[in-house]
């Protein structure tokens, strides 16, 4: 093998491990297409997107109704922590997250993750990356070990 195919080969060996690691932390969400109700959420124990009635798109990790007030548990530097923190809505850390009492808010729609279609949506990705980038390592392989 020359030395130009052996540094190809390297690099494609490199992008193809970076590649993989990627596909390691990569992860999507899918959320169900229809409305349910708090108490819904509650139950399911799974991420939520919640809109408030002037449009405002929140994400949530869970759903919690603790002594009658609802609960919604997000990281404190996340877009909707920085957003309920900056609009005053109580809260209390809890671990990595923090607890936000969603009492004062006007929840116009909760639908929560769909665990389902996650999971066969980020397989579906990681198997759609791993075939390109096999396909893009042969073919490289190929052409720069083509002499004709």
């Amino acid at each position: 093998m020359n030395n130009n195919l052996k540094r190809v080969s390297q690099k494609i060996e490199s992008g193809i491990l970076f590649l993989l690691v990627l596909l390691l932390f990569q992860n999507c969400t899918v959320y169900r297409g229809t409305n349910v109700t708090f108490e819904q959420a509650v139950n399911d124990e799974v991420k939520v997107r919640v809109f408030t009635e002037d449009g405002k798109k929140l994400m949530f990790k869970r759903l919690q109704l603790l002594d009658g007030q609802s609960i919604g548990f997000a990281k404190k530097n996340s877009q909707t922590g920085k957003f309920l923190l900056q609009n005053g809505v109580n809260f209390e850390e809890a671990g990595k997250f923090t607890a936000f009492v969603l009492d004062s808010l006007e929840v116009e729609e909760i639908y929560p993750k769909n665990r389902t279609a996650s999971t066969f949506v980020s397989i579906g990705i990681a198997l759609l990356v791993a075939a390109t980038t096999i396909i893009v390592a042969v073919a490289v392989i190929f052409m720069t070990s083509w002499t004709g």
